[in-house]
């Protein structure tokens, strides 16, 4: 009886940290965080936006390892609703951008974007997400003290009833679809402005994106 209580609290420990002490997203740094600390770490740059939904998701994976980490546009805690591009976030139904600027610490390596999903908001919603079922990878390479710059990286969507109508949060969205632009101008001007420690840093553009990933999903 003994044996088979050690045998279940071990694989109950197990299967707890399995489920805590996986990945979770990628935050931001700290806006006083110092580059160089870690000889072996790099950093990505981008803006994860939309203009509707709860939420957007890009799937980013470390080659060497698997491991699948998203950047999100929506952030936590205090942070959860607020934009970084707060001039742009009314600026149309359709060129509204709602987000943030994400640069993120890593190890340097062979990365791929993998993927995208775009969290929904109104429980009428017949589904809680919108996201292609698989996509061709986006391989780019983060060199150690580095900051790569992959873009843009947006969820513009559709929304159902009056074309002229300001959406709200009970606009029905129909269709999404993601798209990686350079913003360089506005986003390494901001990065420059926030993270004042990386004004030296060393950057790379690597803004790229493939035929497959233009496509667009209907809810």
């Amino acid at each position: 009886m003994l044996t088979h209580r050690v045998v279940y609290f071990w694989a109950v420990l197990v299967t707890l940290c399995v489920v805590g002490c996986a990945p979770g997203r990628l935050e931001p740094l700290a806006n006083d965080f110092s580059p160089g600390a870690n000889a072996d770490e790099g950093y990505i740059l981008a803006s994860v936006t939309s203009n509707g939904g709860r939420s957007a998701k890009f799937y980013i994976r470390h080659v060497l390892d698997g491991v699948v980490r998203p950047l999100e546009s929506r952030g936590t805690g205090l942070f959860e609703l607020a934009s970084d591009f707060a001039d742009e976030q009314d600026s149309g139904r359709n060129s509204s951008q709602r987000g943030r600027l994400m640069l993120v610490a890593v190890p340097a390596g062979q990365y791929e974007l993998i993927n995208w999903a775009l969290l929904l908001i109104r429980r009428e919603h017949d589904r809680k997400r919108l996201t292609p079922a698989q996509l061709p990878a986006i391989p780019f390479s983060v060199r150690a003290g580095e900051v790569v710059y992959l873009g843009n990286l947006h969820v513009a969507v559709t929304y159902g009833g009056d074309p002229g109508s300001v959406p709200g949060p009970l606009a029905p969205i129909v269709t999404a679809r993601a798209r990686v632009t350079d913003r360089s101008a506005r986003d390494v001007a901001l990065m420059a402005e926030r993270y004042p420690n990386f004004l030296h840093s060393p950057l790379r553009l690597s803004v790229k994106s493939r035929p497959e990933w233009d496509l667009t999903i209907q809810r």
